[in-house]
């Protein structure tokens, strides 16, 4: 269930509600009142009953009834005077809480084109936070053309299991029409990413699209008080949800660049923790995994050699890409966890190939990116910063028409972690 926690109460509900139950209560005595009425009550009702008295003389009727009538109309004809100012009053309050009713029930759509219409959970989880999808990647050879099966005269495929993104704080790293021209044009027939917008190909209209793009806007600053505050703080200022959510975005950065900081802490940990126990004398290091593939072996059990084998290759791979981590820059490790999936082939499914070779982004070595960005300076503000879909980057670089264009990391990683990046990725090649 989604929850809007800014959504602020509007009074007139308030007071509509009020009266709504005032008015049942009455009506429910009414009912009560009348049900215990007698039969000799209801006779005695019948026969003195305003009608079938005998009506009241010209002067009664004409002087205090008379007046007596003109007098209730005064009071309702002043009553509805005084209604309309206080009517307007209360405009501004009731367009407000319109637009946030309607931001909140088109965040409501959006989950549930998340999770149902689009089926979006089924790759980035159902919070957002990410996951596997199944893809198949076309093979090559090494010269660079394509990997042809003899058998079928068509080019080698290979099933793999693709990383989706976390999406939930997409809104810290893409600007709203980023977002949109992802959803809308997906990111290419090469990646499992696909076109949901109807300008692009896909089933999703337009309304459609803009609910999604509520429900990520809205994920990103779910649960940061930080982020709350500065949303309802400029939303009090300008009535503005687009400017509000750029002040909660900004305001979230502190949260999101601790948790970047967290995340980078922990590889390095993590590597040194797995080189520490993998080279230890424990039944999980290394030495005894290899014993046991060797007492497997000596006792030709073949079902025990096979498992052993299993667990010393994946305990020796880990062996080695933690070794790696614990030699690897700073700069590498931010690049590798924000940078890699677009700017290195095989990331999304566990075989990267050339590092910052390009992918779905363009090539990045010490060469290109002196070309592009002779001052690294401007290319550190580039990455803190970002360029909207189309726009031109550096000294002579494009962007995608569709797909995003380059993310802002400025609410993500801190000045110098976006240095580091600088640094490794201008020392490439």
């Amino acid at each position: 269930m989604i929850t809007i926690p800014f959504v602020a109460a509007i009074p007139q509900k308030a007071i509509a509600l009020t009266l709504f139950v005032a008015v049942l209560l009455v009506w429910g005595i009414y009912l009560v009142t009348e049900n215990r009425r007698t039969t000799k009550t209801n006779v005695e009702s019948f026969l003195n009953a305003p009608n079938r008295k005998a009506a009241p003389d010209d002067e009664t009727f004409e002087g205090p009834r008379l007046d007596r009538f003109l007098g209730w109309a005064l009071i309702g004809i002043s009553l509805t005077a005084l209604s309309l100012p206080l009517y307007w009053l209360g405009e501004r309050g009731r367009q407000e809480g319109s637009i946030r009713g309607f931001d909140r029930r088109s965040v409501s759509r959006g989950e549930r084109n998340y999770l149902v219409g689009f089926a979006c959970g089924s790759c980035h989880g159902a919070g957002g936070g990410g996951g596997p999808a199944s893809w198949t990647v076309a093979q090559y050879n090494p010269d660079g053309t394509p990997k042809i099966d003899p058998t079928t005269n068509k080019q080698v495929l290979k099933a793999v299991s693709w990383t989706a993104p976390r999406i939930n704080d997409v809104g810290l790293r893409y600007k709203e029409d980023q977002i949109r021209n992802v959803l809308i044009y997906g990111r290419g027939s090469n990646k499992p990413m696909p076109a949901w917008g109807l300008a692009g190909g896909g089933p999703g209209n337009e309304q459609q699209i803009d609910d999604l793009v509520n429900l990520l806007k809205h994920w990103s600053i779910e649960g940061n008080e930080a982020a709350l505050a500065a949303y309802n703080k400029e939303w009090k200022v300008s009535r503005n949800a687009d400017k509000a959510y750029d002040a909660a975005f900004v305001a979230a950065k502190v949260e999101a660049q601790a948790a970047t900081t967290k995340e980078f802490g922990d590889a390095k940990d993590t590597a040194a923790k797995n080189v520490a126990r993998l080279e230890g004398t424990t039944d999980t290091g290394l030495a005894f995994l290899k014993k046991a593939l060797d007492d497997a072996t000596a006792a030709k059990d073949e079902g025990k050699m096979q498992a052993a084998q299993r667990k010393l290759d994946a305990a020796e791979k880990l062996y080695e890409e933690s070794k790696a981590t614990l030699t690897k820059s700073d700069g590498q490790i931010l690049f590798e966890s924000n940078c890699a999936r677009c700017h290195t082939n095989g990331w999304s499914y566990g075989e990267p190939k050339e590092p910052g070779g390009g992918f779905y982004g363009p090539k990045l070595n010490s060469e290109s990116l002196k070309r592009q960005f002779p001052d690294a300076k401007a290319q550190a503000d580039f990455i803190k910063n970002g360029v909207d879909a189309g726009k031109a980057y550096g000294t002579g670089g494009v962007s995608h028409h569709a797909g995003g264009g380059m993310p802002y990391f400025g609410n993500v990683l801190t000045d110098e972690q976006i240095d580091a990046i600088v640094d490794y990725e201008r020392s490439i090649g």
